[in-house]
Parts: structure tokens; C-alpha cells; sequence
């Protein structure tokens, strides 16, 4: 297949297409293990456990996907991530011992590592980042959301396990797509496998706000919200506000990728901010639905803007680092959120676990802000430039 150096809009929503299948059965999981996690023999520290595993994997594995794609090219450690995922879907849908649930979730994390790395550097190649970093985005929590309603609709008639085959077999139906993903080039990069380097602001901030928004809100909504009932029915509301989360991002992540460029680098964070910390306020004050629905938001807004900034901060030998580096930090705070997430809301009173995000994200945000100013002012754009190889 011919080699490109340019990606357009279509491959990158292909590309959000049919990695939102291959999510399917994890993003269904953060629904599924806090309800029936007890039935099947695991404590609430086995589900935080097996919730946050492959975060805590991607650690380590994000660096090895950098080095291993700067051997053997994008494409090919893409297509092999996209079946990683189908065995591990696979192995869900037989409900295993909890040794092979672990294994399984590590190998999610290392199929997770190879597609996310991989889609940020076709979307590096995108004359138009943000436009299309939005719309991919889009596609992948419309999928999300089907998967939460009908995993919910299939575990009410048919054995648990079938919801997982289901979801590999649409992946399944989804590989003559790969056929069609270009070969791409990207700028000879300076990284080593074992080379390690300490984050910088924009990485911290990924790390804190995957804490708490990817992290203790998502494996915390059935404890948050106190859902009652029988376990269909909590399972479907806990899925209902995730899926509302979804579909906020659906609806926001396109308004907010597109006129990133037109506003700055500045303005786009302090509206961002200012979203994070009115709706923990809200929450503090046990408004809870409308506090979640403005996290929500926000937290669309920060999923997109704080890949592309790091990108578009960074040399273009130095990507695969950057990103690695961004990555790390964001899978190490979800996963230490996802981890404690549920017991700390269990145990802890919802205004002051919050007074306490909300007093770390404010001041953490201030750093970060003076950090993206300095850049806007030395001239950094979201105007993404195609890398031009060597």
C-alpha cells in the first residue's frame, strides 16, 4: 500500500469507528464488574483492582508500543492491537476464574496502549487536528453508548457471557476495514525503551483530572447517584449516566475541536477550567445531577484539548516521547482513581472528597495556566502542520 505523509478526516473517523468496537467490552465492564463484580466472587478491592489493572499496565507499556512502532511502523502494531482486543473480548465473554480476568485486562491494557498511540499519530498527520480529533471522538462515545443500552438489554434475557460475543463479533465484522487504513510515515523519533523522564505540567494535569473525572466519578456513579433496586436496575442506571456522558461528548467534543485554533491556546483552558470547577462546586453542594452534567462537559473539553496541546508543544522527534509521556500520566491517575474510586466515595462524605479535588484541581489549574500562556505567547498554535519525514 502506498506510503501517505497526509491523513484526512475520513481515515481519522474510520480510525474512531473501529476503535470505539474494540472498546466496547471494556467501557461496558466499568458497568458491569460494580454491579454483578459480588456474584461473581469478587470483593469491591478485586473490581477497583480489575477496573484499574490495565491503566496500571499502561505505564509500562506505553513507552514499549513508542519503541516497538518506531521498528515496525504505525499500521502494523495498529492492525495487531485491533486483535489483541478481539481475544480479550473473546476470553470476557466465558466469565473466567479471576486469575484469567487479570490476565485478560493486561492484555487490554497493552491492546489499549497500541490503539490510542497509534491514533494520535495518524491524527498528527491531519491538516485539520481538532476538527477531526472532535468528530472521531464523537463517533467513539456513540458507540460507547450503544454498547452500555445494549449490554443492559442482552444481560436481562440471555447468560452474561453474551454480551461480550456480541461485542466481538461486530469487531469481527469490522477487520476488512483495516485493509483500508493507510501506511504511514512520521518523522524519525528520538526515543528509547528504557528511557524515563519526569512529567511536565500538561502531564500533571492529565494525571489529576483522569483521577478524578476517568477515574473515582466513573466506578463511583452507582455509590454517587444511590441508585436502588434490584442489580438490572442499578446496572442500568449506572450505565444510563455514563452513557450521558457519552452523549455529552458526542454533542460537545466537535464544538470544542473546531474553533480551538480561532480562540487560543489560553482562552479554550480557562473556559475548560472554569466548567471543572463549577460543576464540583455543585456537587459539594449536593447538586448532584447538574454537578455531573457540567463535569461532564468540561471534562469533554479536556479530552480534547490536552492531547493536541501536548502534541503541538513538543518537537516532531520528540512525539512519540511527548505522547508516551501524556499517556503514562493520564493512565496512572485514572487507574489510581478507578482503583480507590469506589471506597473513597463509599467512605468518605461527597463534600469534602470533593472541596478536596476541587481545592487541588484550582490550584493546579493556575500552574497549568501560566505554562499555556507562556506558550501562546512564543508562538504555539493549534494549526496542525503534517510532519514531514526523513
Amino acid at each position: 500500500m502506498e506510503v501517505e505523509n497526509k491523513v484526512d478526516i475520513r481515515t481519522i473517523l474510520q480510525l474512531g469507528f473501529i476503535n470505539a468496537i474494540a472498546g466496547m467490552s471494556d467501557g461496558f465492564l466499568y458497568a458491569f464488574l460494580p454491579v454483578y463484580g459480588i456474584e461473581l466472587g469478587f470483593t469491591p478491592m478485586m473490581v477497583g483492582a480489575l477496573l484499574s489493572m490495565n491503566r496500571f499496565v499502561r505505564f509500562f507499556t506505553n513507552r514499549l508500543v513508542a519503541f516497538i512502532a518506531s521498528i515496525t511502523g504505525v499500521k502494523k502494531l495498529y492492525v495487531g492491537g485491533i486483535l489483541l482486543s478481539l481475544l480479550v473480548s473473546l476470553c470476557f465473554a466465558t466469565m473466567p476464574p479471576f486469575v484469567f480476568w487479570v490476565i485478560a485486562r493486561v492484555l487490554w491494557g497493552l491492546s489499549f496502549s497500541i490503539i490510542r498511540f497509534s491514533k494520535l499519530q495518524y491524527l498528527s498527520l491531519c491538516s485539520k487536528m481538532g476538527t477531526a480529533f472532535g468528530l472521531s471522538s464523537s463517533i467513539g462515545g456513540s458507540v460507547q453508548i450503544i454498547s452500555y443500552f445494549l449490554g443492559s438489554i442482552i444481560i436481562a434475557t440471555y447468560p452474561k457471557g453474551m454480551v461480550f460475543m456480541v461485542y466481538a463479533f461486530l469487531l469481527v465484522l469490522c477487520i476488512p476495514l483495516l485493509y483500508r487504513v493507510p501506511t504511514i510515515k512520521i518523522v524519525t523519533q528520538d526515543i528509547k525503551l528504557t528511557q524515563f523522564q519526569l512529567p511536565n505540567k500538561i502531564d500533571l494535569w492529565g494525571f489529576l483530572t483522569n483521577f478524578s473525572l476517568d477515574g473515582i466519578l466513573i466506578v463511583g456513579i452507582s455509590a454517587l447517584m444511590k441508585f436502588e433496586g434490584d442489580q438490572e436496575n442499578i446496572l442500568f442506571g449506572t450505565a444510563l449516566f455514563i452513557s450521558i456522558r457519552r452523549a455529552i461528548g458526542i454533542v460537545f467534543a466537535p464544538l470544542f475541536g473546531i474553533p480551538i485554533d480561532r480562540l487560543g491556546l489560553f482562552k479554550s483552558y480557562i473556559i475548560m477550567v472554569g466548567m471543572l470547577l463549577s460543576g464540583i462546586v455543585l456537587v459539594i453542594f449536593d447538586h448532584i445531577i447538574p454537578g455531573l452534567i457540567v463535569i461532564f462537559i468540561g471534562a469533554t473539553a479536556n479530552q480534547t484539548l490536552v492531547p493536541l496541546l501536548r502534541i503541538q508543544t513538543c518537537q516532531p522527534h520528540q512525539q512519540f516521547s511527548a505522547v508516551t509521556r501524556l499517556n503514562s500520566s493520564q493512565d496512572m491517575g485514572a487507574a489510581f482513581g478507578a482503583l480507590f474510586g469506589l471506597s473513597l466515595i463509599l467512605s468518605v462524605h461527597n463534600a469534602l472528597l470533593f472541596s478536596i479535588i476541587g481545592a487541588t484541581t484550582f490550584g493546579l489549574s493556575i500552574i497549568v495556566g501560566q505554562f499555556i500562556k507562556k506558550q501562546e505567547k512564543m508562538g504555539v498554535q493549534f494549526i496542525a502542520q503534517p510532519n514531514t519525514p526523513q
